[in-house]
């Protein structure tokens, strides 16, 4: 892959939204491109902190979103009587809540135990995989202090 070809799709790479041909092409320049390297590195910053935002979001948007994709002549779909779609929102409410007031204790309630929070695109010498509550946590007070704080 051509240096100008590669460096267009570093964005795209960065958000995984990349076919697997062009992921390995793209990669195998980047190991050897010192500048789409850092550009990389770059986004994949980018990515990671937009998918650990904890700015809260703009009134109504989750009411918005949810009723678009719920089909209320279909009905509730309901499991051991209790209503998905309910326990859904309120469970993304309580969690987008909790992170933004980072209430961090009661925000790593809502994982399982053996969690795991993912990055599979971290740049070089950070770490891609935090498993647990307790790692998670960790993870999550010190980037609450950096994006939040700074």
């Amino acid at each position: 892959m051509k240096h100008d070809e590669a460096y267009e799709l570093l964005a795209a790479l960065s958000l995984d939204a990349v076919e697997a041909d062009e992921r390995e092409a793209i990669e195998a320049h980047v190991l050897g491109c010192p500048r789409c390297r850092s550009e990389l590195d770059a986004l994949l910053d980018v990515a990671g902190a937009l998918g650990n935002s904890v700015e809260p979001l703009p009134e109504g948007l989750w009411t918005s979103i949810s009723s678009r994709i719920y089909d209320a002549d279909a009905g509730a779909v309901r499991v051991n009587g209790v209503d998905v779609r309910a326990a859904t929102l309120q469970l993304v409410g309580a969690y987008q809540t909790l992170l933004v007031e980072k209430r961090w204790d009661e925000w790593i309630e809502l994982w399982a135990e053996n969690s795991e929070l993912c990055f599979p695109f971290a740049p070089l010498g950070r770490k891609s995989v935090y498993r647990g509550r307790a790692e998670i946590l960790g993870y999550m007070r010190d980037v609450g202090r950096v994006v939040v704080d700074s």
